[in-house]
Formats: structure tokens, C-alpha cells, sequence
């Protein structure tokens, strides 16, 4: 392939490849949604963070601050934390 050719090929996939604007995370989600539905994926069931994050403190048997921290990172209240 000569430098010309070479040129003209790379100036071509530079103008496909760049992005115009960046969809908002609502368009993104909503858009994956759709997605979804059609190639008839079944859904994840919603998971409890907080729950899953604790169950994780407790059983490594890590220190009660950690579970104090994640509860107000995630700004759910410690209702029985076992210190």
C-alpha cells in the first residue's frame, strides 16, 4: 500500500471513529433496556448492596468501623451491627 493510500485510509477511519456527542446515562440505560427486552435476557434480580457489603464485613470478621463506614457511604443505617 503506498503513503498515499495509507493517508487516505487513516484520515477515512479517523472521521467514523470519532464520536459526536456522549449519550447521558439515562439514554444509556434506557437504550440497554431496550436491549435487553429484545434478545429476551432474563433480568438479574436486585440486589441489596448494603446487605451483601455487610454480610462481607462480618464473615472476613473485620472491624466494626468498616461496617460503620460502608453504612454511612452508602447512607443506609445500621439497625444491628454486631461489635
Amino acid at each position: 500500500m503506498s503513503v498515499g493510500k495509507q493517508a487516505k485510509f487513516l484520515s477515512v477511519a479517523l472521521e467514523q471513529s470519532c464520536v459526536q456527542h456522549v449519550p447521558t446515562p439515562d439514554a444509556i440505560l434506557q437504550l440497554c433496556g431496550r436491549l435487553a427486552v429484545y434478545l429476551e435476557l432474563d433480568q438479574f434480580p436486585v440486589v441489596d448492596i448494603g446487605l451483601l457489603a455487610s454480610r462481607y464485613i462480618t464473615e472476613l470478621n473485620l472491624p466494626c468501623m468498616y461496617l460503620i463506614l460502608m453504612c454511612s457511604l452508602l447512607t443506609v443505617t445500621v439497625t444491628s451491627a454486631k461489635c
